[in-house]
């Protein structure tokens, strides 16, 4: 009786334990093949319109061209602008120079079509000013609006473009879209894709260019769904509170962190006051790193990134061990809510330059997106961890024991993890 009963705490602690994993997301890596797809923007605001000038990599303007597009612009091939050439049984694409020299109607069109611009609710049409076409070695700078003038306006020289693969080139188009306004919300999708030409993700940088004013927007993606320019407080905040959100989920070892808050605690008020000074100490490590006070060096966040799974152990053996509750208190949760702020706070130095004008909402949004998510993730824990905790002493002390220490066993294979990488790092210096 005593072995069934053992058993059964055994696989009720384990079972417990794989809740509290099946709820943490698993680090994950995607990589490309070293390149990037590029889409930048500048945002010119005038009294007729607003106008936009575009710079694609080749391949994200011709890699998804449809059927009907290609019937109505009267392609002959799926790719237009290129050649394909087949060279150790792998395909590789080329500019054809002689497309190129009749002209680039098709690419603008392309850029046109396949990017669809609201502003205020309205989808607003556009015309076509100008394009240009950029090879590796003859590409003009694109940073400023000028600089974005003057590339629309270098001519075409057909001649450069001869044995140059297509990763290796850029498409600029001015588009005019009539009646937009500097203060109009402004939402920008792309039916834009690479398609099969590569598997290189696309970095989207949109300048906003509104007086003396200038606010940068960047995100990852097709911008398959809508990225907003000029957002109203209340859309910065909503975009913000998911993203918060995400942020949390996404972090294994900050959910396993929170666990470990949530299966020590006495009560859930206890709980949520410690959950809420790790929150303050993320948004402390975030505004320091907005401030700029955060160091960027590779060293640095390699040690962030061990000083955080060793935060996990510590818990975890702590919990373990059934002692020095004072390391369970909100001053310890908010020290290491600082720690692992830091760990985003590498994240949002990307985040805050498209945060556009409404920077302290979309922070303070960020913050509160990531808090929820901490609450509701170590109030079922804490839930979950009241209702095992309360079985016959026997049972009790097995499941005491055995979730602690597979969250030990999880956040040690961090530490040896991230260990190695940070040797690695140390000894490239």
């Amino acid at each position: 009786m005593q072995y069934v009963k053992l058993r059964a705490g055994l696989v009720l602690s384990l079972s417990i334990l794989a809740l509290i994993l099946a709820c943490v997301p698993r680090a994950g890596h995607a990589h490309a093949d070293g390149r990037v797809n590029i889409r930048a923007m500048h945002l010119e605001y005038q009294a007729r319109g607003l106008t936009a000038y575009y710079r694609l990599s080749f391949p994200l303007v011709v890699g998804a061209v449809e059927d009907s597009r290609a019937d109505a612009l009267d392609m002959p091939r799926q790719y237009p602008y290129t050649l394909s050439k087949v060279e150790s049984g792998h395909t590789f694409y080329y500019a054809d120079a002689n497309e190129l020299a009749g002209g680039l109607d098709v690419a603008s069109a392309l850029i046109a079509w396949g990017h669809r611009l609201t502003a205020a609710g309205r989808e607003i049409m556009p015309e076509v000013l100008g394009a240009a076409v950029h090879a590796r070695g003859n590409v003009p700078p694109f940073s400023s609006l000028e600089q974005a003038r003057r590339a629309i306006a270098q001519p075409l020289s057909p001649d450069a473009f001869h044995d140059i693969e297509i990763d290796d080139m850029l498409f600029d188009v001015a588009l005019f879209y009539p009646a937009v306004r500097s203060t109009d919300e402004i939402a920008l999708q792309s039916t834009l894709s690479p398609g099969r030409l590569n598997n290189a993700p696309v970095k989207n940088v949109i300048v906003s260019h509104a007086g003396d004013r200038s606010a940068t927007y960047s995100s990852i993606g097709l911008l398959d769904s809508p990225m907003v320019i000029n957002p109203s407080a209340w859309t910065a905040a909503s975009q913000f509170i998911k993203e918060g959100a995400r942020h949390i989920l996404e972090g294994a070892d900050h959910l396993l962190f929170v666990a470990c808050l949530a299966w020590q605690a006495v009560t859930l008020r206890s709980l949520m006051l410690r959950i809420t000074a790790f929150s303050a100490g993320h948004a402390l490590s975030m505004f320091a790193a907005y401030l700029g006070l955060v160091p960027g060096a590779d060293w640095f966040s390699g040690a962030i990134e061990l000083a955080i799974a060793l935060s996990v152990f510590a818990a975890a053996v702590v919990l373990l061990a059934d002692r020095m509750s004072w390391f369970h208190s909100s001053l310890i949760a908010a020290v290491f809510g600082v720690v692992h702020g830091m760990g985003f706070a590498f994240g949002m130095r990307e985040l805050t330059v498209h945060m556009g004008p409404n920077i302290i909402t979309s922070f303070l949004s960020f913050s509160l997106g990531g808090e929820v998510v901490q609450v509701v993730f170590g109030a079922v824990v804490w839930i979950v961890s009241r209702r095992y905790l309360s079985h016959e002493p026997g049972r009790r002390k097995l499941i005491h024991i055995a979730v602690p220490a597979g969250m030990a066993l999880v956040a040690g294979s961090w530490v040896l993890e991230r260990s190695l990488s940070f040797w690695r790092l140390v000894e490239s210096f």
